[in-house]
């Protein structure tokens, strides 16, 4: 005799005092359903975890391909600014300081002038004194870019220099 009385949800035998349970009706039946919904629930446990995995992959991707998009739009914009830089190679220039007094080069620079970036002096030969120094004084709004050597009185001097600058 099987069971009086089942389980709500999955209907396993559950006995009284008077039933009398038999092992190949009503142990190896609640067995077998035992195993098949914890099968089940293997699965769907399986699937939720690699849909959770898959979501998981996909917005790694994601923030990635978004990294690597924020990299190239810098990399572009680099690229844009770099094309706007220009080097004007200046002459070169000798003289001989008087009493310690400036002497000033004015360059010009071309139409489309936007800033300086740098003035860089090579070719710098203060002769018999290292207190012959070149400076950068500025550059105003036209592109003129003002440079002053400055050193010992009767100091002879010969110097290069290049300004490297943008244009919009």
């Amino acid at each position: 005799m099987s069971s009086t009385n089942k389980t709500t949800n999955y209907l396993l035998p559950q006995f009284i005092s008077t039933d009398k349970p038999t092992w190949l009706g009503d142990v190896n039946g609640a067995m077998s359903t035992i195993d098949s919904q914890m099968k089940s629930n293997a699965d769907a446990a399986a699937a939720a975890a690699a849909t959770a995995n898959n979501a998981a992959t996909q917005s790694a991707m994601d923030a990635v391909t978004l990294d690597v998009n924020n990299l190239k739009d810098a990399v572009e914009d680099i690229q844009v600014d770099l094309q706007k830089i220009r080097v004007y190679d200046g002459q070169f220039n000798t003289g001989t300081l008087a009493g310690n007094q400036r002497h000033s080069v004015t360059v010009t620079l071309p139409a489309g002038y936007e800033s300086i970036l740098a003035v860089i002096p090579f070719g710098f030969d203060p002769s018999t004194s290292w207190n012959t120094v070149l400076y950068f004084d500025g550059a105003s709004a036209d592109g003129t870019v003002s440079v002053h050597i400055n050193g010992a009185s009767s100091q002879y001097y010969s110097i290069k220099y290049k300004v490297f600058y943008t244009v919009a």
